[in-house]
């Protein structure tokens, strides 16, 4: 995969210097308490995360470290899957794994480089994504990226003694493409 450089942040192939941080977040249940629960579990042995990062390696794919752009240190990870190049879409999913780097924007950041691979690069016409009703940062900068919520599957996720729905987010390249023109990519 090409490395896909912003102003913050790069998008860059994985390698295995990032199993350390990865594994870290993989067993953090504060950070995966917020991811969709179809896709990661808690807690995961380092072996996996491992076999992840090689498999990543290996195939690539569209899936990217988020790294810092001056030093190419981890910060999360951001990818499309089951994409569908029949009908021109992918979901996405995203964590920004290293807790201090939180709310800096670079999640945002990363978000706006992947969509301009996606729909400019990659052909695609659909990006979607599903997020817990209580992660509200991540349904906030979703929104003002320009995804709009197309549905709700209830109660579809059971933790901490609780459901929660899981919210349904989805953009169009033509909706990507009007945000596009207001303010200009984070690109340097």
């Amino acid at each position: 995969m090409p490395r896909i450089i912003g102003r913050n942040v790069m998008l860059r192939e994985y390698m295995h210097e990032d199993i350390r941080f990865i594994d870290r977040w993989v067993n953090d249940k504060a950070t995966t308490r917020m991811l969709d629960p179809n896709v990661f579990t808690f807690p995961r042995p380092l072996e996996k995360t491992a076999e992840f990062v090689a498999e990543n390696i290996e195939h690539g794919g569209p899936a990217f470290v988020i790294a810092n752009v001056q030093n190419g240190e981890y910060i999360g990870q951001i990818d499309l899957h089951n994409v569908n190049y029949r009908h021109r879409s992918a979901e996405m999913g995203i964590v920004i794994g290293v807790s201090k780097h939180r709310h800096s924007g670079y999640g945002t950041e990363a978000i706006e480089l992947l969509l301009k691979f996606a729909f400019e690069e990659m052909n695609l016409n659909r990006i979607s994504l599903h997020v817990l009703e209580y992660n509200t940062s991540a349904i906030a900068c979703y929104e003002k990226l320009g995804f709009v919520r197309e549905g709700v599957l209830r109660q579809a996720h059971w933790g901490e003694g609780k459901y929660a729905d899981l919210l349904v987010y989805g953009i169009l390249r033509e909706e990507w493409e009007r945000q596009s023109q207001r303010k200009p990519i984070n690109q340097p």
